[in-house]
């Protein structure tokens, strides 16, 4: 009976001192609130309470809001006395934000813990972030990660930027120029540009991919939609003229019509162009007046009477047998030419441009575009084929950038660096040989 009594006494006693103290109140996040005495706690993991009816609960710090003291039940000491009051300890965490630009589509983690996926080009934010470091972590579709780390502030919002770029699929028609340093300007011994001296060492720190040949004006019309009139008129006159000129510089014919020749005619706007005076001022009217007399000039007849007057020749008696060897050549040639001439002739009257544009010159290289021009074609062929534009900007106020996956132009260095074959660059003095005419094509070569 003395022991019973001794328990009870002892636990009144125990509950009495409980209830006298001041008393841990733990305010959680749910709303709720646990009163008891704090036994024990680790610095940003948990505390341990015992409750006022006994029992022991561990809390995990991230689950409490704040944390204060409050009187007793009666508000008395252990001693019977009043409690002298303290001031009351209250914790209020602090917050901030994160904003956060992707360039490439991938899955968000924040401090190990998935958040949610973020589209190609994107911004995402972070709300109610504890202040303090925190890890973010970009997973990509094709397994490659990218980590930052963050210092989240009171009422802030950090910025955060992930640039990985995955890298494109190899274009077709493309080739590897790897990275690797050569001796850039006139190297040959010749005296070069102003703008290519002194020879000096230039190293190119990232390979990239770049296109074995020039774009053509099929490639430029399946992405810009036009491939300019005037540019392939241009391109046709000019081929008639070539022919023309070939022909009579041979002595095959003589096309003079009337006391002004074609090619007089023609070249006649080279002085309508100075100012010059002239007897017709329009340069339109005289390519309109050029052509219909060459339309006249091309007819069949034409041919037909030429080849009369070459068959008077090889019938007389009084021309000698290596005259007439040449004059039978001639007859050969001279429909040839006419034929050649005629389609070409042809051709630039033709008003079908796209038909022109698909026989004519959809593997020639593009030409008459700008620098801007080019610009342009390298940002819609890039949105086209789902990469990021290389370049931003309107007017003269145009920036490359060069972390971007899409197309772009090679800078001066990327170009001669390629030109010379790269890292098995064999010192040539042009693209792929020291001797011009093994790779390039121009009037000598041509013999036209």
């Amino acid at each position: 009976m003395k022991k019973c009594l001794s328990c009870l006494l002892f636990c009144v006693i125990f509950l009495f001192a409980l209830s006298a103290e001041e008393i841990d109140v733990l305010y959680l996040k749910d709303g709720t609130a646990v009163k008891g005495k704090i036994i024990e706690q680790k610095p940003g993991e948990y505390i341990r309470l015992r409750e006022l009816s006994g029992d022991i609960v561990t809390i995990e710090v991230g689950n409490i809001d704040r944390i204060a003291l409050e009187e007793g039940t009666d508000g008395s000491t252990a001693a019977g006395g009043r409690a002298e009051r303290r001031p009351t300890f209250t914790v209020q965490k602090a917050y901030g934000s994160v904003d956060i630009d992707v360039k490439t589509a991938g899955t968000l983690y924040l401090n190990g813990t998935m958040q949610g996926v973020i589209p190609t080009g994107s911004t995402a934010k972070l709300s109610n972030l504890e202040i303090g470091n925190h890890s973010l972590e970009m997973r990509y579709e094709d397994g490659k990660t990218e980590s930052k780390t963050v210092t989240v502030q009171k009422d802030r919002t950090a910025q955060v930027a992930f640039s990985y770029v995955p890298w494109p699929k190899i274009p077709e028609g493309f080739v590897l120029v790897e990275a690797g340093t050569f001796r850039m300007g006139s190297t040959d011994g010749t005296d070069g540009d102003d703008d290519e001296e002194p020879v000096h060492s230039v190293t190119i720190s990232k390979s990239f991919y770049m296109s074995k040949n020039e774009i053509t004006q099929k490639q430029w019309r399946e992405v810009m939609g036009t491939n300019p009139l005037s540019m392939l008129l241009d391109r046709l006159m000019e081929r008639l003229i070539n022919n023309l000129k070939y022909m009579e510089d041979r002595g095959y014919i003589n096309y003079h019509q009337g006391e002004v020749g074609l090619l007089d005619l023609y070249y006649s706007k080279e002085t309508v162009n100075r100012g010059e005076t002239a007897d017709i001022a329009d340069y339109s009217e005289v390519q309109k007046l050029f052509l219909e007399e060459t339309g006249k000039f091309l007819a069949e007849d034409t041919v037909q009477t030429i080849i009369g007057d070459i068959d008077t020749v090889l019938s007389s008696d009084d021309v000698a047998e290596e005259t007439k060897a040449a004059y039978r050549d001639l007859k050969q040639i001279v429909p040839q030419e006419f034929t050649a001439t005629r389609e070409i002739y042809n051709s630039l009257m033709d008003t079908r441009t796209e038909l022109l544009e698909q026989v004519y010159f959809d593997y020639l290289p593009v030409e008459n575009v700008s620098w801007y021009d080019a610009v342009e074609y390298c940002n819609r062929l890039s949105v086209k084929e789902g990469f990021a534009s290389s370049y931003s900007g309107s007017g003269d106020s145009i920036w490359c950038d060069f972390s971007a996956n899409g197309y772009r132009l090679p800078t001066e260095a990327e170009r001669e660096y390629a030109a010379r074959g790269g890292k098995s660059s064999r010192s040539y003095r042009y693209s792929g040989s020291s001797s011009v005419g093994d790779v390039g094509w121009y009037y000598d070569k041509s013999g036209r």
